[in-house]
């Protein structure tokens, strides 16, 4: 049965019985910025396995997504400096036991649906047999209300985090330059002539 719950509902219910399952934080990530580290600060501390997984196109948004392949770049950019290690995605199923290491992986397929999404994963999982494993799908507040709204919701059997940060306002302000950009990604975004269109 599917839920939707704040982090300290999943903490309370997962945290000691599922010490190894995985979040995955999906989302434009156009760009990305200090609401989405606080979101996967948050996740580090309740997985040790976390997939970063930017839509190709937000089914939800009528503008056009900035080039995936720039928004992918900003993501490893961004995390960088994070006590995290890094996995292609193929790699990060290849083993049958999760170490407590922290890790991460982006998922660089194209889907523009969270149930497209989930069905790659589950596929994932069960070629490695780690089909028992734990997952859960993490979004802003701002997306919460419409979770229940989601192509194949009902089909989904799927545990959803709502975390307590207004993502896509972050994103907007920054895009209309009334926030800064992350600082790790201000050379890549200048030098990329990204978001220069964007109102002030």
């Amino acid at each position: 049965m599917e839920r939707i719950l704040t982090f300290n509902e999943y903490e309370d219910l997962y945290k000691e019985s599922d010490p190894f399952h995985i979040c995955i934080f999906g989302g434009t990530f156009d760009p990305i910025h200090a609401g989405h580290l606080t979101v996967i600060e948050r996740c580090i501390k309740n997985c040790s396995n976390i997939i970063i997984a930017p839509t190709v196109q937000n089914p939800w948004k009528t503008d056009k997504a900035t080039d995936i392949s720039h928004r992918i770049e900003m993501i490893k950019l961004a995390l960088a400096k994070e006590p995290l290690s890094s996995f292609d995605y193929e790699d990060f199923f290849s083993t049958k036991i999760f170490s407590e290491e922290k890790r991460y992986t982006i998922y660089e397929k194209n889907y523009e649906y969270v149930f497209e999404l989930i069905n790659q994963v589950k596929d994932s999982l069960q070629s490695a047999d780690l089909s028992d494993v734990r997952f859960c799908f993490v979004v802003g507040e701002d997306t919460g209300l419409s979770v229940k709204n989601w192509k194949n919701w009902e089909s989904m059997n799927l545990t959803v985090i709502i975390a307590p940060i207004k993502i896509n306002t972050h994103g907007n302000e920054i895009r209309k330059k009334k926030e800064p950009l992350l600082d790790s990604i201000i050379e890549y975004v200048e030098k990329n002539s990204l978001y220069q269109q964007e109102l002030i």
